[in-house]
């Protein structure tokens, strides 16, 4: 009978319990809170792609990834530095913990989540124009601005399509500043605190395939 018992647990279990490897790619809008008589920011759109590893348990679900995602910043008027304008665009690698609550249905799977985040920045590369400054020139000190560390939740739903097609939409907070006002060029000091108290947020719409 133990035996038996044992047999029907592990058969539950791996009806219910299942894990898929997937890839994922989507767009990346980035929001700004800067508030500021001399900077007007705007939103920037970019792109994320990684892979996806996920595990469900009947209503519930987990999926870590690994993701290279592009978050960025775009000052359109700096008035009392030359008219400076500027796109900073930074590549992280990310490590998202989605956690799943949804429901199976026929073919569908429609889910809520929460999703902490841990990142790493990879790349930066920034466009400034002045009407004083060369563009390389300016880009070398604004570069110094980021923070190499960030760390913060997102929030969304999705849709899983027979298993195979995932589609979800999250809103996210960065939850640390991004730039380093100390890092920043005594030349570039006018705005520096301005900057280094952003705090990205924005929105990640997503597809991914899994395997």
């Amino acid at each position: 009978m133990k035996r038996l018992l044992t047999v029907l647990l592990a058969a539950t279990v791996s009806a219910s319990a299942f894990a898929q490897v997937g890839i994922v790619a989507g767009v990346t809008s980035t929001a700004t809170d800067i508030k500021s008589a001399v900077v007007q920011a705007s939103d920037i759109t970019q792109y994320h792609i990684g892979l996806m590893y996920r595990m469900r348990f009947g209503l519930f679900g987990i999926q870590p990834g690994l993701v290279y995602n592009i978050k960025g910043l775009r000052l359109n008027e700096i008035t009392n530095i030359n008219d400076l304008k500027a796109n900073f665009k930074t590549g992280f690698f990310e490590f998202p913990v989605q956690v799943q609550a949804g429901f199976n249905l026929a073919g569908f799977r429609p889910y809520v989540f929460a999703e902490p985040f841990l990142g790493y920045a990879v790349t930066n590369d920034s466009d400034v124009t002045s009407s004083v400054q060369e563009p390389e020139k300016s880009s070398g000190d604004w570069n110094k601005l980021r923070n190499r560390l960030e760390y913060g939740v997102g929030l969304g739903g999705g849709i899983d399509l027979f298993n195979t097609i995932q589609i979800s939409l999250r809103y996210f907070w960065n939850m640390g500043p991004l730039y380093d006002e100390n890092q920043l060029n005594a030349s570039l000091k006018g705005i520096a605190a301005t900057v280094s108290q952003e705090k990205c947020s924005g929105i990640m719409a997503s597809i991914a395939f899994f395997f």
